[in-house]
């Protein structure tokens, strides 16, 4: 494995772990936070804040590293997939934090600067 193959792995793999804390420690607060609003969340807030999303998402970063690792024997290809996989894992943690967080973002005034 090449230095940049085992990098874009650790980095998505890190980010897993990142989202699994992030799940057990955050968006569980979250989700009895939003059951206790008189109105229903955005649709993108219910999603990330499931147990499927918060969980699935995690596990299947991990089982698609272990899947190109072993299944892809092209060394190019495999560095090419790792990095985009990384990437991807990246956004969907930086999106999974700016949609639980929509709904606080809502109910809070713009600050101006007057």
């Amino acid at each position: 494995m090449r230095f940049w193959s085992g990098f874009a792995a650790g980095v998505a793999v890190t980010t897993a772990a990142a989202f699994g804390v992030i799940a057990w420690t955050v968006l569980s607060g979250f989700r009895s936070v939003y059951d206790e609003f008189q109105h229903q969340p955005p649709a993108v807030t219910a999603l990330v804040t499931s147990p499927a999303w918060s969980w699935g998402v995690p596990i299947a970063i991990v089982a698609m590293v272990v899947a190109v690792t072993r299944l892809v024997p092209d060394d190019r290809r495999r560095i090419a997939l790792l990095i985009a996989l990384a990437v991807l894992a990246v956004a969907a943690l930086v999106f999974t934090l700016w949609a639980a967080y929509l709904p606080l973002f809502q109910l809070t005034p713009p600050i101006g600067a007057g």
